[in-house]
C-alpha cells in the first residue's frame, strides 16, 4: 500500500494561520485607535472587501482595492516563495 500522506512543513501552517491573523490583528489595532480608524480602509482587506461587496467602486475604492492587494496579496506569497528557495 502507498503512502499518501504529505508532509507539511511548520513554516506552512504558520503561514495559513499569519494569513487570517495578521489582517485581523491590524484590523483590530486600527479600530481601537480612533485617530487610526481612516487608515484601515487602506491596510486591511476587510474594510476593502465592503466596498466590494456593497457594488459601489469609485475610483477611490479601486485604488483602496489596489493598494490593499499589493502587500496582503503580492507581499506574503513572495516572502513565502523566498523561504521556499
Amino acid at each position: 500500500m502507498i503512502d499518501m500522506r504529505v508532509n507539511i512543513p511548520e513554516s506552512f501552517e504558520i503561514a495559513c494561520l499569519a494569513t487570517v491573523a495578521l489582517p485581523l490583528g491590524l484590523r483590530r489595532v486600527l479600530t481601537s485607535v480612533a485617530v487610526l480608524l481612516p487608515a484601515q480602509a487602506w491596510l486591511t482587506p476587510y474594510a476593502t472587501v465592503q466596498n466590494l461587496l456593497s457594488g459601489w467602486m469609485s475610483v477611490l475604492a479601486w485604488a483602496q482595492r489596489l493598494f490593499v492587494v499589493l502587500p496582503w496579496g503580492t507581499a506574503l506569497n513572495a516572502v513565502a516563495a523566498a523561504r521556499l528557495t
